[in-house]
């Protein structure tokens, strides 16, 4: 297939940024953080309700 005829890139729509935020965080970096054990020496997993909350 030529370059300039790429496949669509598939595009996720979000009902609001906390969500999109809290679904990107678990599909793309939560699984690189389990892989090296980043929670083990450096701060604990993020949880649905650390997006929701309000900012301090």
């Amino acid at each position: 297939m030529p370059f300039w005829k790429k496949d669509p890139v598939k595009k996720d729509i979000y009902t609001n940024v906390a969500e999109g935020l809290r679904q990107v965080y678990k599909t793309k970096l939560l699984p690189l953080e389990e892989a090296y054990r980043f929670h083990e020496f450096h701060s604990p997993q993020l949880d649905d309700s650390d997006f929701s909350a309000k900012p301090m």
